[in-house]
Parts: C-alpha cells; structure tokens; sequence
C-alpha cells in the first residue's frame, strides 16, 4: 500500500528583474569568485560544501551555448557557494518511494514543467547531499523583463512503512525550519527545496557578457552577471520561500527579519523597494541587488541587506573571506576545497 502526498506546483509566482533605460555607477572595486575556465570553477568550499547545479537540459534554444554566458552563471553561483554552509540532507528515490519534481519552463515565458506530475523522468528524481539543482535556459520574455526565477515544487509516493517515514522526512534536507507539510509553510524558518527554474531573456539585443566579472570597466548594455545573481536569489527563496512570506506585512509593504531589520518592499513583497541601499562588507552605500530593476551600463553585487535577508529565511551565511582569500581564488590558485563544477 502507497500512501501519496502532495503540495502545491510551485513556490510563489515568479518574480522578474526590469530593465532600466539608465546608466548607474559601477560598483568600484568588488571582487566576484570567478576563473576563466567554464568546465572547472575553482570555488571555496567553506562549512558542508554547498553546491549549486545548474541543468541546460532544457535550454531548449541554446541560449547557453555560449560557454562565455555558462561562466558567467557559474561565477555568479560561486558567490553564494563561497558563504552559504549549510549542510543539506540527499533526497533519494528509490523502490515505492518517489521523489517528483515539477518547474516553471526555463525556455517559456509562462510554461511549468510537469505540473501534472505526469513525466515519468522528473517523477522519480534523487538529489545528491548539499546539491541545489537549477534549470536554467532562454525564453522570449516581455521586453521590460531580463529575467524571472522561482524555487520548483514537488510530490512524492512513500511506502507506509519506516523507508517510507525516513523518506518523506528527508524531503526537509536535514533543515528542521523547512516544514512545507505543516499549515502549509505558516510556520516556516528556514528554506531549503531541491531546487528551481531560472529563465534570461533570449530576445534581449543588448545583454552584456562580461568575459572577466572580477572586473568593473565600463560597459553598456544589461549586465547578465547581476541578473544572474538576482535570480538565484529568488530560487533560494528570496520572494518567493514561506518562511519569507512569514516575515513580510502584506499591507505595509515591509520585511521584518531578525538580521535585516525592517525594510521597505516593493509592492509585490518580493523585492527590496527600489532606491534602498546598503553597504558591501560594511563599506560605502550600494542598491541592493534584490531591487526589482537594474539600469543599463550597472553592475550590481550582493549587499550586506541582501544577504541578510538570505539569512533571515533560514541560510546559513558564513562571514565575508579575506581579501587574500579572494585573490587567490581569483587569480586561479590551486586551493585546498576547490572542486570540480558539476554539470547536469
């Protein structure tokens, strides 16, 4: 005897980075995680290894087929590789029990993956041990829009026996605050799923593929770079996870979290409100990186309110490395913990 359980397809809707017509200042001097090699990112296991996979299996129009675009997300995702140690549990299908998961369609503007639980591939799918799967492609969005990203959502079938207890409990990935089968997420600390979806704008003519991020030259057009590091933001829950929804006032507009403190929302509480700066490692008065919109020629970095509010819904944010740190992993030293990338 199967017992069957299921929550909804999705975590929120999908919330969207705009496109400014306006050129900002460049952030001066930040350093970015970033090597010039696609296949092997060098990357500073701090604390359990976090590790973030991205899956082009269904950039179904080859937006990624530009290894300079592919580097450029990696190097976004070893930022937060860098700083986030926390130690997520695997998810294993295996026998009766099975673990599905669905998606919003990162080669649609609207698609979802799965939504029926009816693909039999993504119907028994297992998760490695600190492994957070991203599908990632190209989709005609709307003009305004450089990108839309969501955490995915997911079923399962359990055996009704102690396997089928020890797997359903695994779907939490060891995180005692991520409870998506209490009260619906209400009382939700902490966010940790399999993964999610991220779609960039294929249509867009003036993206800006920075082949060396680690640098702020110049530039114009929309840079990738910061839009990618936005909606990995929103796939790790920012906007979109319960134990965000928990801490915002839906009638004041405002996130109240005990490391962010209170902070003005857009309208749509996914985003900081446009214009709210913060420092970057406690130096200067920078915008967010999670304001909804980001100007032509800018290139933003993740402030210390951004990773505050990482850390309010339940991630564990280790302190900014040393500078020697960064210039060695920049400079593309063999360090102790680096790792290979691994690609889905």
């Amino acid at each position: 005897m199967l017992g069957i359980r299921k929550i909804s397809n999705f975590y929120g809707d999908k919330p969207m980075i705009k496109r400014l017509p306006l050129m900002l200042a460049l952030l001066p001097g930040v350093a970015v995680a970033a090597t010039g090699n696609v296949d092997v990112h060098g990357q500073i296991q701090i604390g359990a290894g976090f590790d973030i996979v991205f899956d082009y299996s269904y950039d179904t129009g080859g937006f990624f087929a530009d290894a300079t675009r592919k580097n450029l997300l990696e190097a976004a995702a070893g930022v937060y590789e860098s700083r986030i140690t926390d130690s997520l549990g695997a998810i294993t299908s295996s026998g009766d029990n099975a673990f599905a998961i669905g998606f919003y369609d990162p080669a649609s503007a609207n698609g979802y993956i799965n939504e029926n639980f009816d693909n039999l591939a993504l119907n028994t799918v297992s998760i490695a041990a600190n492994e957070y799967r991203i599908y990632v492609g190209g989709a005609a969005l709307a003009e305004d829009t450089l990108g839309q990203g969501a955490a995915g959502g997911f079923s399962f079938t359990t055996s009704a026996d102690a396997n089928g207890l020890a797997f359903e409990n695994s779907i939490s990935r060891s995180q005692a605050g991520f409870m998506p089968f209490v009260n619906n997420g209400a009382n939700d600390t902490d966010f940790a799923p399999w993964g999610g979806s991220i779609a960039f704008n294929s249509g867009l003519n003036d993206w800006y593929f920075d082949a060396t991020p680690a640098t702020t030259e110049s530039f114009s057009g929309y840079d990738f770079y910061s839009v990618a590091l936005h909606e990995i933001a929103h796939v790790l829950g920012v906007g979109v996870a319960d134990s965000w929804v928990n801490q915002v006032n839906g009638v004041a507009h405002t996130f109240t979290g005990s490391f962010s403190g209170t902070v003005a929302l857009e309208n749509d509480d996914s985003h900081w409100k446009d214009g709210v700066t913060s420092p970057i490692d406690g130096q200067g008065s920078f915008e967010t990186a999670m304001a909804p919109s980001i100007g032509n020629g800018a290139r933003k970095q993740l402030t210390d309110l951004d990773w505050n509010g990482l850390r309010d819904i339940g991630w564990q944010v280790a302190a900014v490395p040393e500078p020697e740190t960064w210039a060695m992993l920049l400079a593309g030293l063999g360090l102790v913990g680096m790792m290979a990338r691994r690609r889905a």
